[in-house]
């Protein structure tokens, strides 16, 4: 990655090319701790850059007295954005490593955008206004899914920088992280959040993938064990997750190292058998609800279980937990979302709503007031050509 910063006051300029991708513009992010507050395309032509590079359109500028989240008090970063993430220092671009490689091949998520070694560290995320509203989040969806007779579980999926810390020497992890607080606000609310740390402890290294940031089959499993003794009415009786044995496996983490780092493991297999149908729908031009993530939803009908229904959200935690969920409800619809949607959930009327929030992503507060229009419209034209 070549580039500069050649102004930094009234306005934010320089230029940036990625070498191994010359005809894809970088983009360009500002930073305030782990918020990022503006995001940019490097694609302005420069003439100047002509006799170095061999074209010009790798300029950006734009003027930060326009963006309302910027104050003199902030210690801002930019980064530039291409095949790696480099972080500008001392009037140098130097290498931000997403993966970080630990002890007896085990490999770990870091300098992301939510910064989760910081944010394990308790150094980030504490602030006591957000460990307020995410806890709130919390008891309001609680109190409301009781409201509509509806069965109710929020899940903290805790993370593998916490879990697996003795293979990652230097890892600091406080009691006072973000997720504990908000548990114990949440209890002081009357909401009980599960958080099975505990019981992710007894086995560190059973329960995590070496090169991925998810839980693997063992993982799942053990979480299943944990709701079959919340919530018997659903998860208690043991059902076999699907699965395919000694798979060659790459993950999120691993597919990032050249060459990629592959372990051998029990990968999930969906859909689990001959009697699931799955149907994938992308949403597309979602409306803008605070800092939430808005993908895919999944429609999962499994003809062997029984007829019940089950309304799933959350991210890639809640995405991998599909094929073993999947195997105790008739219906399964998985909301690549963190918002809510109440309208939905009417709709749907679920027998169970779960939430599986990843520890990293804490704290969070969304916006369920406006639920998801988008999502919903999607999800209605699926019921109209018979899915549902």
């Amino acid at each position: 990655m070549k580039g500069f910063v050649d102004r930094f006051d009234t306005t934010i300029a320089g230029w940036a090319y990625d070498p191994e991708q010359p005809n894809l513009p970088v983009e360009i992010s500002v930073s305030n701790g782990a918020t990022e507050i503006y995001r940019c395309t490097a694609d302005l032509f420069r003439s100047d850059l002509l006799p170095a590079l061999g074209s010009g359109g790798h300029g950006f500028s734009f003027d930060p007295e326009n963006i309302t989240q910027i104050s003199g008090q902030m210690t801002l970063t930019i980064e530039a954005h291409g095949t790696t993430s480099l972080l500008l220092l001392k009037d140098e671009w130097v290498p931000r490593k997403i993966v970080g490689e630990g002890l007896d091949g085990w490999l770990f998520l870091q300098n992301d955008s939510n910064d989760v070694n910081e944010r394990m560290a308790g150094l980030v995320g504490n602030e006591i206004s957000r460990i307020k509203e995410s806890a709130m989040t919390f008891a309001t969806r609680d109190v409301m899914l009781s409201a509509l007779g509806i069965a109710y579980q929020a899940i903290i999926i805790p993370e593998k920088n916490v879990v697996c810390q003795e293979y990652w020497p230097g890892m600091q992890v406080s009691p006072d992280r973000p997720a504990p607080t908000i548990v114990k606000r949440a209890a002081d609310l009357g909401c009980r959040i599960l958080y099975p740390i505990k019981n992710f402890l007894t086995n560190p290294q059973k329960f995590f993938f070496k090169t991925d940031t998810h839980l693997n089959t063992n993982g799942y499993d053990k979480l299943l064990d944990v709701l079959s003794i919340e919530m018997p009415e659903f998860f208690g009786s043991s059902l076999p997750a699907p699965r395919e044995e000694n798979l060659s496996f790459s993950g999120d983490l691993g597919s990032k190292l050249s060459p990629n780092r592959t372990e051998i493991t029990n990968e999930f297999v969906f859909p689990g058998s001959s009697d699931h149908e799955v149907v994938w729908d992308t949403v597309e031009n979602a409306l803008e609800a605070g800092e939430t993530l808005r993908g895919t939803t999944i429609f999962v009908r499994n003809k062997s279980a029984p007829v019940k229904r089950l309304l799933l959200f959350g991210t890639s935690s809640a995405h991998h937990f599909l094929p073993s969920v999947s195997q105790y409800f008739n219906e399964v619809l998985f909301i690549w979302e963190n918002t809510f949607d109440y309208e939905l959930i009417r709709f749907f009327n679920p027998h169970c709503v779960l939430w599986l929030a990843a520890e990293r992503f804490l704290p969070t507060a969304c916006n369920d007031m406006y639920g998801l229009p988008d999502t919903l419209e999607n999800f209605l034209k699926s019921s109209k050509n018979g899915l549902i």
